[in-house]
């Protein structure tokens, strides 16, 4: 028997059989037979310049077959009496405080490959969503004049994709709730690429939840408290950021211009400020109605015409856990505050100017503020060094939106840092900032 890289104390590896057309077994924990896994990913917008993309990735597995367990099911020890493909797979990582799971898919067996020699199946393991890429749409499933909430519903609604996918109306939400026109243009087109057209066309996002549930909402962040991410030199809370790369201004997804058909929306203010930046969308001949098509322009405008910072950060996958697509984060990454040859004003011995040491310095290129509040757009998990890269996007669709007003200050040694400047505003009412004058610890320094 080969022996797992894969410790099951962090994660853990499950089978749920099928028993017969669209109906599956109870689940088998496969652990110990695990040799290795890919890596996973989920994400939604997270491609530089495009919008309305979900993408759930495949696993790869490599598994130890000394005992037939995972043979076809001609072999009488096997755990699939109807076959690999289609079995429901599902990974979660482990630790003290509990499990959770980080991927749910199928088995696809078209793509497995068997070593005689070493007696190991290789098998792709696409995500469950890959349920909705081989599956058409009947003809009239969608109806002229029908809302797109409805046509949804409808689409995800079938024997085929509830016994994957867990359905539960309630979630199905398009922000932008429009009226099709021609609902033929949906007959006998993949179920993934209807779902795509009609979320472009109402400006909404899909999600699997971690509870293997179909979501469909505005691209808002979740209603929950944001999880706080600290940087190296954060004295709001212990670093838990790994690390921090990819950060850009967000102009890669900034469209001042949509074009709907024969109808565009312009943010007139925003081209003077950024130019002249098209996005023509295509492919919803299902829209036919002027009205609608300017409805679709405007709600697109209005949601990428300001452009929002962008950034990839690595942190532990046991703090990432829990997390998914579109909840809220905060960051904290300042520049580093380096004091010159190791000075520190104290309170009662040192102010700002009666002295001949400088004060503490700040260096490094980047610095992300406090107040800025983000969103999960991406999800990538490191099975083998237990870590979790998130791609997070600032909230909002304006100059303003995207900030929050954090009250936390906080401190190096007594001295406030963090929210005003030195001369030109005071932590106390009534007490002058003015440098030479000032006091650490009853004026901020920015």
């Amino acid at each position: 028997m080969a022996k797992s890289t894969i410790t099951p104390v962090q994660y853990k590896v499950y089978f749920t059989p099928r028993t017969a057309l669209n109906t599956y077994g109870s689940e088998v924990e496969v652990s110990a037979n695990i040799i290795s896994s890919s890596n996973m990913k989920k994400s939604i917008d997270a491609a530089d310049f495009d919008i309305g993309v979900f993408y759930y990735g495949d696993v790869k597995l490599k598994i130890d077959n000394y005992d037939g367990k995972f043979s076809e099911q001609y072999d009488t020890r096997t755990l699939f009496p109807y076959g690999r493909d289609l079995a429901k797979v599902r990974i979660t990582y482990n630790d003290k405080n509990g499990e959770s799971t980080v991927f749910n898919g199928l088995v696809d067996d078209k793509a497995s490959k068997i070593n005689f020699e070493s007696d190991e199946i290789s098998l792709t393991c696409p995500s469950s969503d890959s349920i909705l890429r081989t599956l058409r749409v009947p003809a009239a499933t969608v109806t002229n004049g029908t809302l797109s909430s409805v046509a949804i519903k409808n689409l995800l609604n079938r024997t085929e994709i509830t016994s994957v996918l867990t359905y539960d109306a309630s979630l199905i939400n398009p922000a932008n709730d429009i009226t099709i026109d021609d609902g033929s243009k949906f007959d006998n087109i993949p179920t993934r690429d209807a779902i795509s057209r009609l979320l472009i066309a109402t400006n909404s996002v899909f999600i699997i939840t971690q509870e293997n549930k179909m979501k469909v909402s505005a691209r808002t962040f979740n209603d929950k408290n944001a999880t706080a991410l600290y940087g190296p030199y954060s004295k709001r809370g212990n670093q838990n950021i790994l690390s921090l790369k990819k950060y850009n201004d967000g102009k890669q997804r900034q469209f001042t211009v949509v074009k709907v058909g024969d109808q565009t929306s312009i943010e007139t203010s925003y081209v003077l400020d950024y130019g002249y930046r098209q996005k023509t969308i295509s492919n919803l001949d299902f829209i036919t109605n002027d009205v609608t098509e300017l409805s679709v322009a405007k709600a697109l405008s209005d949601e990428f015409k300001f452009p929002k910072i962008e950034c990839e950060v690595e942190v532990k996958t046991s703090f990432a856990k829990t997390l998914n697509l579109l909840d809220p984060i905060k960051i904290d990454y300042p520049l580093r505050l380096v004091p010159d040859e190791k000075f520190m004003p104290i309170i009662g011995a040192t102010t700002i100017g009666a002295t001949d040491k400088k004060l503490p310095y700040e260096y490094g290129g980047s610095k992300i503020r406090w107040q800025a509040a983000f969103k999960i757009i991406e999800i990538r998990e490191n099975l083998k060094n237990f870590t979790s890269i998130l791609k997070v996007r600032q909230t909002g669709k304006d100059i303003g939106d995207g900030y929050v007003d954090f009250t936390e200050n906080s401190t190096v040694g007594v001295a406030i840092v963090g929210l005003s400047v030195v001369a030109t505003g005071s932590a106390t009412p009534g007490i002058s900032p003015t440098v030479g004058a000032a006091v650490i610890g009853t004026s901020e320094i920015a």
